[in-house]
């Protein structure tokens, strides 16, 4: 008898078993699921990090052909946030992806929340998709809860625009050296806004209580898309207050200070 065959079958059998299906996976493991959604023949998943808070919270959107679960990485995605108060809409600073080719999977996005949700007042997520292999679009829409936090000011700048100045990043400071990030947004409608790319920033910690600062800060320079990126040194724990004066063309635009403790 010739068992060459029978192998072959039985080795393809296990390579079969051991390749990835695509179609079953899930990011519920990595991150949170805040909903999941079909509009033309296209399952949209909805993502996040955390909790939404107010402040700046990364978004993932997965793409699906709800047929055969077959995911789509090919295509364009736009995600507004819409804020329902009575009588009144408004949106938030929002980042959208650079491509049209998903990201792991996940088309990266971005909502920087201004204000907390309430009973009366609710965040609302509008997806637009346009998939590349078959051309269908559609949009989809999600009520979210969204947590108040300090992590967010919305000021009036010298030249009289509204700005929004966020802390971006870290989420948790350490005592030490930290990489700092803040977003800067100016408000052009109730229903627009633009990040600002031409700010300079004086960042100068202290904490209050002790009455002394720290050395070595690197104040923050823009990066990318309203992102300012820096250092800060917390030499000891307690309580921090990080004071920054936000220039344009070396004239003070914005003044407003975040409060940490570590």
């Amino acid at each position: 008898m010739n068992r060459f065959p029978i192998m072959a079958f039985i080795v393809g059998l296990m390579l079969t078993g051991c390749e990835s299906n695509d179609s079953d996976r899930s990011f519920s493991d990595d991150y949170l699921l805040l909903g999941t959604y079909y509009n033309q023949g296209v399952k949209v998943e909805v993502y996040a990090e955390d909790s939404l808070a107010v402040g700046y919270n990364p978004i993932y959107v997965a793409l699906y052909d709800s047929t055969d679960n077959r995911p789509i990485e090919e295509g364009h995605v736009l995600l507004t946030p819409v804020m329902h108060m009575m009588g009144l809409t408004h949106s938030a600073p929002v980042e959208n992806p650079d491509d049209v080719n998903a990201v792991d999977g996940l088309f990266p996005c971005a909502a920087v929340f201004q204000m907390p949700g309430n009973a009366m007042e609710y965040w609302e997520l509008v997806v637009d998709f346009h998939e590349h292999h078959e051309g269908r679009s559609g949009e989809i829409s999600l009520q979210v809860p969204v947590k108040n936090s300090e992590r967010c000011r919305v000021l009036t700048g010298a030249d009289t625009a509204k700005y929004i100045v966020t802390w971006m990043a870290p989420l948790q400071t350490e005592v030490g050296m930290n990489d700092i990030t803040f977003t800067v947004h100016k408000m052009e409608s109730m229903m627009s806004f633009v990040p600002v790319t031409d700010v300079t920033f004086e960042m100068t910690p202290s904490m209050p209580s002790m009455g002394h600062g720290s050395p070595n800060n690197m104040n923050p320079s823009h990066t990318q898309k309203g992102h300012y990126s820096g250092q800060l040194n917390c030499t000891m724990s307690g309580d921090w207050r990080i004071d920054l004066v936000i220039k344009r063309n070396d004239v003070s635009l914005l003044t407003t200070y975040f409060d940490i403790v570590i």
